[in-house]
């Protein structure tokens, strides 16, 4: 006797129609409603609309993790509500099949998409989640050609920071003002000794000017 009967492969197949379907459906309903987020950040950060696919390629493991037990057992319920509903599954009960002789091929089924939502879960998602969380990373940070707008900082890196002062009507040349922390920090310093300087000049010049005034006499 065969392991797998003409009535296995029948149900097998009323198995898999639905739960294709509905993977399908719940993967795509999970992407559409990331790419509107992922455009309206990329449009945010000035990136290449490419990364947008990018990003999302790397996000099918984690959707599809979510999306194959929620076909499976749909699938399962629709297969057998349809054999319900046709009375095929009262006569598969009157020639002798079992309840668990009919659920042989769900089993397997179960077992082979358990193994593989294992592998993503195990190996594929944590790997795409990491390029994942790469790509966002040289996103905000302008390695992947982001716009810079002209009059903001921008951190290049721990102690850099990029502001485009001017830019000329011709776009050509355009004039970058390049700063990092420790000049900035030595220019806010000369101008507090400046400003200390001129305030006790301007001390002294007024305890001077006080001393040389003429004295008033008495009559």
């Amino acid at each position: 006797m065969p392991f797998l009967t003409a009535t296995d492969r029948y149900i097998a197949r009323l198995v898999f129609v639905p739960m294709c379907a509905v993977f399908v459906i719940a993967a795509s309903l999970l992407v559409l409603d990331k790419m509107l987020k992922l455009f309206d950040f990329v449009a945010t950060e000035g990136g290449p609309v490419s990364v947008v696919f990018k990003m999302l390629a790397n996000l099918l493991p984690e959707y599809a993790s979510l999306a194959i037990p929620l076909g499976l057992m749909l699938g399962i319920l629709l297969a057998f509500r349809g054999l319900a509903t046709s009375s095929e599954l009262d006569v598969m009960r009157a020639v002798g099949l079992s309840y668990t002789r009919l659920l042989r091929v769900p089993y397997l089924i179960t077992i082979v998409l358990a193994a593989l939502n294992l592998l993503i879960v195990g190996y594929l998602q944590p790997l795409s989640r990491y390029y994942y969380e790469q790509l966002q990373f040289d996103l905000r940070s302008g390695a992947l050609g982001a716009s810079i707008k002209v009059g903001e900082f921008n951190t290049l890196q721990d102690r850099t920071a990029l502001r485009v002062a001017t830019l000329a009507p011709s776009l050509w040349p355009i004039t970058i003002r390049l700063e990092t922390s420790a000049r900035a920090a030595s220019a806010r310093r000369a101008l507090t000794l400046s400003s200390t300087y001129w305030s006790k000049r301007k001390s002294s010049s007024r305890a001077t000017r006080a001393r040389l005034a003429p004295t008033p006499r008495l009559s």
